[in-house]
């Protein structure tokens, strides 16, 4: 079976994370001419993964390939990543086929995983975590920061998810890129009604990039604490960004490109069930593109973050490929002495 040698440059690793997923796409330097040719599987499930003593399996997720547009997006889970040692991995492609594996995801605590790129309709994703019942209602297929995107013109576009399962804890992220500046609150991941959650775009006097919780046991009887950039929404404008938000332990902290911007002490509960993406269903609706939504039932720490920005926004310096070292199979010789 051909197969070829994967380096993670552990310069682009900022700290020790166990099962992170990476990023594998068309943009990883070295991948061999060959491979897209010889990926026999049309969904490329006879692609393989092996850790560093290229005999033991990876979890993986093949979201998408195509062979003749020489693309591909891939999520490997790297069981151990550090930042001292480059860490090697293998590839293995046009043998048997295996099914992808969901616990990429849920290993690591996710709810809902949103690669983008899916048609109209109502999707029960085998290979999103969570995913039952996600319903995408208006936005257009484009390309986008990894792999596609969905692009959002109308206040009606809405990608909505009947359940959060986020408890008191949660890392909310997407990448984002708006058009233009909204007339009030651009809503990238938010739950229905904008209440308790809500990671979005606020207009150009307002609060930049902002994450903010509710309060109280009802949307009647609710508060709001939240948290912005500070930076002028003009300076987030016509660039993909990666938007993150943490809560946990009362404490609220905001990511914007694998950089905490701010963070503050915040009280707070999730109340309402659901998960809207790029819009509430009413007048807070987001324009641009949203690309990449991952939601976490836990708190991940600043290095994961920051290692998963290196990952996604430049595949091509994170990872490298090279050809293996093939085993040589030698034949015994023998001198006979007279």
């Amino acid at each position: 079976m051909p197969s070829f040698k994967l380096t993670i440059d552990h310069t682009k690793v900022t700290g020790t994370l166990t099962n992170f997923p990476v990023l594998f796409s068309e943009n990883v330097t070295g991948i061999p001419s060959q491979f897209w040719s010889g990926v026999i599987d049309p969904d490329g499930l006879d692609i393989r993964f092996y850790d560093t003593d290229n005999a033991t399996e990876l979890k993986r997720e093949i979201f998408s390939i195509n062979k003749i547009a020489k693309t591909i997006e891939a999520w490997i889970q790297i069981p151990s990543l550090n930042s001292s040692v480059d860490k090697i991995i293998y590839c293995r492609y046009g043998g048997s086929v295996v099914a992808n594996s969901e616990s990429v995801w849920t290993d690591i605590g996710a709810s809902l995983i949103v690669h983008m790129g899916k048609t109209q309709g109502i999707y029960d994703e085998n290979n999103s975590a969570g995913s039952t019942g996600l319903t995408v209602t208006g936005p257009s297929v484009v390309p986008g920061k990894v792999g596609k995107a969905y692009q959002f013109v109308n206040d009606s576009d809405i990608i909505a998810w009947p359940d959060t399962g986020h408890a008191g804890t949660f890392t909310v992220c997407a990448w984002a890129y708006a058009t233009f500046a909204p007339s009030t609150y651009g809503l990238l991941v938010t739950t229905p009604n904008r209440n308790p959650l809500f990671l979005g775009i606020t207009p150009a006097d307002d609060y930049g990039i902002y994450g903010a919780i509710g309060w109280g046991n009802s949307r009647e009887n609710s508060g709001w604490s939240g948290i912005g950039s500070g930076n002028s929404f003009v300076s987030q404008q016509n660039f993909w960004k990666r938007v993150v938000v943490t809560y946990g332990s009362s404490m609220m902290r905001l990511y914007i490109d694998g950089s905490q911007v701010v963070f503050n002490s915040i009280s707070g509960m999730l109340y309402e069930p659901g998960i809207h993406i790029g819009s509430n269903g009413g007048a807070y609706s987001f324009k641009g593109m949203i690309d990449e939504v991952n939601c976490y039932t836990d708190v991940k720490t600043a290095q994961w973050i920051s290692t998963e920005f290196n990952n996604q926004n430049d595949s091509a310096s994170f990872m490298t490929a090279s050809p293996a070292a093939e085993k040589l199979n030698c034949m015994p010789m023998f001198l006979a002495l007279r």
